[in-house]
């Protein structure tokens, strides 16, 4: 039977997930497309933290540290339980590294509220939502909810990221944009949120695919070349090395671990999800690229296409080219005006 303080602690992890892709500030900027992401980060890690305090303020169990044998030793040969220790030492690091900042005030905190990112503050809530889902997490039918979770919101992102590709954007200027950015408000991040997501629905349709649910292997492979294709429209560089290494890894790994059976099975899944991107990107937008302007344009990529991609006066932020906005910024007196108003 369950406590309603782990009922709690899990549905504020699902929560999270769904709802920090997702939610955007209606400012068209980066900072505000990303402040409301750390509210809600901030505000599941708090409800996180306060649960687990109160499961083990009533738990009868006594709380013990783990001791160095239980790490490395038998136990330790379990991967799950390095990934415990790594993330551990990098809260150590953090922690260290606040401590030694020569900025005391900036470091725990940020240079202010409206411009979240790297602080510890923020690093902790991270940190937070992983130790709970990776010590907490114990059954199966845990397990495949995250992975559904995350599979699922993995699909809307990318819907909304195709339909900037293809002219429209009911929420912000991605309309106009080079390289779609989504709910993200920058390419890089969409690309790299994508990243992670394709390898969980790679997983949740390899799972369906074992168990003959063809339903749901369908509708997987369907987000699977949704993402595919997002990631496709992103066009960062970063991303792009991020998948490509992941899917050498998965093949190696599969190699050696997994039969060779469902190692067929799943370079299948991700042929038909290469697939039905392949196709998405051929259909034809109205007024070419990035919407707007009169004809009809194809989403077919050349390779000389591809070669932009790597250049580094490509397009980048909010709105189209991210580095005639930061220099239009810098000469309207923004960013001075943000130093200056920093006491």
């Amino acid at each position: 039977m369950r406590t309603l303080p782990d009922l709690v602690i899990e549905g504020a992890w699902l929560a999270g997930l769904v709802i920090v892709p997702l939610v955007i500030g209606k400012r068209e900027s980066f900072t505000y497309y990303n402040d409301p992401k750390y509210a809600v980060l901030h505000l599941v890690a708090l409800v996180i933290i306060v649960a687990w305090s109160w499961d083990l303020a009533m738990s009868s169990r006594p709380f013990t540290v783990p001791r160095p044998s239980q790490l490395f030793g038998r136990g330790g040969r379990r991967p799950e339980r390095w990934a415990v220790v790594s993330a551990g030492l990098l809260t150590l690091v953090a922690v260290i590294s606040t401590a030694l900042s020569p900025l005391p005030a900036v470091s725990p905190w940020g240079r202010n509220f409206a411009d979240l990112g790297y602080e510890l503050y923020s690093v902790l809530a991270f940190l937070t939502v992983f130790f709970a889902i990776a010590l907490r997490l114990c059954s199966e039918a845990q397990v495949r909810r995250l992975m559904l979770v995350i599979a699922g919101i993995g699909t809307i992102p990318a819907l909304y990221g195709l339909s900037q590709h293809f002219g429209w954007d009911p929420f912000g200027p991605g309309e106009v944009a080079g390289r779609v950015f989504s709910s993200f408000g920058n390419p890089i991040l969409f690309g790299s949120f994508l990243v992670m997501s394709t390898v969980i629905t790679v997983s949740v349709a390899l799972g369906e695919y074992q168990k003959e649910r063809y339903g749901w292997l369908a509708l997987a492979i369907a987000a699977l070349g949704l993402q595919l294709t997002g990631l496709w429209f992103a066009g960062v560089r970063g991303p792009w090395v991020g998948f490509a290494a992941g899917a050498v890894a998965f093949v190696a790994i599969s190699y050696v671990w997994l039969n060779r059976d469902l190692l067929v099975k799943g370079l299948t899944v991700v042929g038909a999800g290469l697939l039905l991107a392949i196709v998405i990107t051929f259909i034809p937008i109205p007024g070419g690229e990035g919407g707007g302007g009169g004809g009809v344009g194809s989403n077919a990529r050349s390779l000389a296409d591809l070669t932009t991609k790597f250049d580094e006066s490509g397009n980048g932020t909010v709105g189209g080219d991210g580095r005639r906005e930061t220099v239009r910024r810098l000469r309207s007196g923004h960013v001075l005006l943000r130093l200056c108003a920093w006491p």
